[in-house]
């Protein structure tokens, strides 16, 4: 049965439509409750479930469970990682290496664990921006470790007297992990820069030498090593691998020294002097070179010297009058370099 007013069904014994409010006697006539020129019927939408409370109670479950997934990630898997990077400390300064170059440094004092260095950059102050520069050097420790990495900065337009805040940021992995980790390092320096940097920046030991290597040799295998030298060729790569520091000479308060690199057709010597407490002075030359029946004969403006290269790595230098000697083999040139000399004899 359908009310005659709305048109909404109705219920078996029922006197008022529950969707208009209109008697349903026949007898009684109609009051209209309602104006609305389209009415629900009021039995069709009652099994229907209300929907807007179910979808506000799954988007509070979803943020929940976003909540949830996120602090989940960060503490057990971000922060972890932060706190587990590898320690690495560093020691900074800046001061000249060569005699002339300027330069900005930071020494890994734990480098023997990095393994590879995958970019530095060096800004002033702020990492915002870009960077003054990535054209970065690094030198590394006789055993291969990674020592000091460093930047020239004579073309910084430095100001003397002023100080300076830069910063290094440097990615590396360490020995046996492909994990990459950024460090942070602040260095603090005034533009008068004047300190020799030799020490901090290069490592001077002496090349090490495996046992066979240094193993003294008995007259009889010396005799036989002479003899057989001038005819087999000795692999001389060695000889240009680094420098080689001549017999150190002192006469009274002056002590000189000279340094020696050699390539493949050409030599350069420092000669190092030094009189009383005064500091170094420097003087280079440089000539040809010539490398034949394991010698090198030397042709420069003092003259022609003869290295014989002995089989056991060892140059020996010939009539070079008092400084004529074995030659030292040592990795960088430097003052500090001349100065071991006189203190190791």
């Amino acid at each position: 049965m359908k009310c005659q007013n709305c048109g909404a069904r109705l219920g078996e014994n029922e006197t008022v439509c529950p969707n208009c409010g209109a008697f349903t006697d026949e007898n009684s006539g109609y009051t209209i409750i309602t104006t609305d020129d389209t009415v629900e019927d009021i039995y069709s939408s009652r099994g229907k479930k209300p929907r807007k409370g179910l979808k506000l109670f799954l988007i509070i479950l979803l943020v929940i469970a976003i909540a949830g997934a996120g602090s989940y990630a960060y503490f057990t898997l971000l922060l972890p990682k932060q706190n587990s990077r590898p320690e690495l400390t560093f020691t900074t300064g800046a001061g000249v290496i060569n005699e002339t170059e300027k330069v900005v440094y930071i020494t890994m004092d734990k480098g023997n664990n990095v393994e590879y260095i995958h970019g530095v950059r060096l800004y002033d102050e702020t990492t915002e921006g870009e960077p003054l520069s990535t054209d970065y050097e690094y030198t590394k420790n006789v055993d291969d470790s990674f020592r000091t990495i460093f930047f020239y900065v004579d073309d910084f337009g430095l100001k003397e007297g002023t100080e300076y805040s830069y910063i290094f940021t440097v990615t590396v992995s360490f020995n046996g992990s492909d994990t990459r980790y950024d460090y942070e390092q602040t260095v603090d320096f005034n533009g008068t820069i004047t300190e020799n940097a030799s020490a901090a920046v290069f490592d001077h030991s002496m090349y090490e030498r495996s046992d066979n290597e240094n193993a003294t040799e008995t007259t009889a295998e010396a005799t036989t090593q002479a003899a057989t030298q001038a005819a087999e060729k000795i692999d001389t790569a060695f000889v240009y691998e680094g420098f080689w520091y001549g017999v150190p000479v002192e006469n009274g308060d002056r002590k000189a020294v000279d340094a020696y690199e050699f390539s493949e057709s050409s030599y350069k010597v420092t000669h190092y002097t030094k009189d009383g407490d005064e500091d170094w002075r420097t003087a280079t030359e440089s000539g040809d070179l010539k490398e034949e029946n394991n010698a090198l004969t030397l042709t420069g403006d003092s003259g022609t010297l003869t290295v014989t290269v002995g089989s056991d790595k060892t140059l020996k230098l010939e009539n070079a009058g008092v400084a004529s000697g074995e030659l030292v083999a040592r990795k960088y040139n430097s003052t500090v370099n001349a100065n071991d000399m006189f203190e190791e004899e």
